[in-house]
């Protein structure tokens, strides 16, 4: 008698065991796809005053790295000279202003949204 038992259970097919879920606990995402990415767009007033604010920046390094070779008192000269990083970094911040500008220009309207 319990030969025939085990015989009629193993006789119907075996049932498809669940897909794996993800290890994360979060339910599977297959049946809605997930709306595009939102576009960033900045206005022409943004643009502009990144430009100027690059522009402005660069210009203020490049006087204050430049300025110490045309000053004639000595004295001035040397505490001109010796802020020589800050015009570095008033440089380096204006191109950084300027490259931002050229990837907004760039990518134009159309572009993916980022941090910048």
């Amino acid at each position: 008698m319990t030969s025939n038992y085990y015989k009629c259970i193993s006789a119907f097919p075996a049932a498809k065991p669940p897909p794996p879920t993800p290890s994360s606990g979060l339910a599977d995402n297959r049946a809605m796809p997930l709306p595009p990415p939102p576009l960033r767009r900045h206005s022409n007033k943004a643009n502009n005053e990144l430009l100027f604010k690059g522009v402005l920046c660069a210009l203020i390094g490049l006087a204050v790295l430049v300025s110490p070779h045309f000053i004639t008192s000595p004295g001035m000269q040397g505490i001109v000279a010796s802020s020589s990083l800050v015009g570095w970094f008033a440089l380096v911040l204006g191109a950084g202003f300027i490259a931002v500008y050229a990837r907004r220009r760039l990518t134009g309207k159309t572009g993916p949204s980022g941090p910048l």
